[in-house]
């Protein structure tokens, strides 16, 4: 079993980064919605997105975007030195994306990135972003929202950089986030639970959410959370199954949409960033999750039992600025890329409904993959060039019983997958593709 890191109690501020409660609450009113719930989610939702689509298009306003930026979150009272040294290094940078660079530069910049790793960061800017995300009259205030959309739009420049350099970071496997709710809340997520499989989904849309990679870590915070509240809290730990979306699927996307770069923006491995190493974060950025199924379980041995969630989320997004320059194959791009990530994370849940023996669950993830697999069919038939077939393109699902080789090998000891597993993984499909020719 792993030794704990030690944490130290002056450093209250990080348990609100990895425990912060709020970002978890399910909207009863939406049933398996978008956690960022209020009057009107849609029209917040679509201001934000359309000003995503501003920033991007108008990219060389950078100063303009920058100044707001620094009218929003300026000096900061009571920040350490290094704190504030990082505050200043983003308000005087000029970030880009890596591969849209003619000259790249062989220095490290990741300065928002680390700043959300400190207490500081996390509690005085990272939060209120957060807490704007969830503000009904957001699209009401330009400045926030323009603030607020482009501090987003750097971090994902510094985490799609830093896996851009770093192509082994891209992250698979468990994460871990411990928390604590009072009986009520964890009611509430079992309602959620007890709910037909599709209507069992939270997503947290363009927040921040972190996560460790060491159930140790999960279960300090979770039990530290509980103790610095009520004695109506308890340890609440959500156990997440992160998965990339199948090759196959991918390449589907790929043949037909070649320039579009899709990204594992989603789950980012940042300990090496972090000021707390230790702590083997994952930075979960705007995840959507399907819950699988809550249970009392004994955790690493620790007794008394607690409830775990386990919910499945996948790491794929095209989160980008090519995705934007697809002219008017954009809508036709997202349908598809829709139905792709539909049936991997369908496939990836049957897995997991499989090793918990959730047989009712198992079939009705199998038809949702099915469902998703001949919508796709639909979209490629409408799509494809004239004279060209489909026939042998789209992947059937006794074809992940070798593509997700890992979920089947048991996700209780499941890692990162290293290169020599995936290189393993390749070979073994590449074989299983040669049998099914020859037959």
């Amino acid at each position: 079993m792993e030794s704990a890191p030690s944490i130290s109690g002056s450093d209250d501020a990080r348990f609100e980064r990895f425990g912060d409660w709020i970002l978890a609450v399910p909207n009863m009113a939406n049933p398996g919605g978008s956690i960022y719930h209020g009057g009107d989610v849609s029209t917040r939702m679509n201001a934000i997105r359309q000003t995503i689509q501003y920033i991007r298009d108008n990219w060389s306003d950078y100063p303009k975007f920058m100044q707001i930026l620094h009218d929003q979150i300026r000096s900061q009272h009571n920040a350490k030195k290094e704190e504030q040294d990082l505050i200043d290094a983003i308000l005087s940078s000029r970030k880009e994306w890596l591969d849209r660079q003619a000259y790249r530069p062989t220095s490290d910049n990741f300065d928002v990135v680390r700043l959300y790793t400190t207490g500081f960061g996390y509690d005085r800017i990272f939060s209120l972003l957060n807490s704007a995300l969830r503000t009904d009259d957001l699209p009401e205030h330009n400045s926030q929202l323009q603030a607020t959309v482009f501090l987003i739009e750097l971090l994902n420049i510094d985490l799609y950089n830093f896996l851009f350099t770093r192509p082994s970071a891209s992250f698979q496997g468990l994460v871990f986030r411990g928390v604590s709710f009072h009986r009520e809340q964890i009611q509430e997520f079992k309602n959620i639970a007890a709910r037909p499989v599709r209507d069992r989904y939270l997503s947290i849309p363009l927040s921040m959410m972190s996560a460790s990679s060491s159930t140790e870590v999960a279960l300090k915070f979770a039990r530290i959370d509980a103790n610095n509240r009520t004695t109506t809290h308890q340890p609440f730990l959500w156990r997440i199954h992160v998965a990339d979306l199948d090759p196959a699927l991918l390449r589907i996307y790929h043949d037909r949409f070649p320039t579009s770069v899709v990204t594992t923006l989603c789950a980012v491995p940042i300990h090496e960033l972090s000021h707390f190493e230790e702590e083997k974060e994952v930075l979960l950025r705007g995840p959507f999750f399907q819950l699988i199924r809550i249970a009392d379980e004994v955790v690493g041995g620790h007794e008394p039992a607690i409830q775990v969630m386990d919910l499945v989320m996948l790491n794929t997004n095209r989160d980008h600025p090519s995705t934007m320059e697809l002219g008017e194959r954009q809508d036709d791009a997202r349908k598809i890329f829709t139905c792709l990530v539909g049936m991997g994370r369908a496939a990836v849940c049957k897995r997991v409904a499989e090793k918990y023996q959730l047989v009712g669950d198992v079939v009705v993830y199998g038809e949702m993959f099915d469902e998703q697999q001949k919508k796709l069919h639909e979209l490629l038939e409408a799509t494809q060039a004239p004279g060209s077939h489909l026939d042998g393109q789209i992947p059937k699902l006794w074809d992940f019983g070798w593509s997700c080789f890992d979920f089947i090998c048991g996700f209780a000891n499941f890692k990162n997958w290293s290169c020599g597993t995936r290189a393993r993984k390749s070979t073994l499909l590449a074989q299983k593709e040669k049998e099914r020719s020859e037959v």
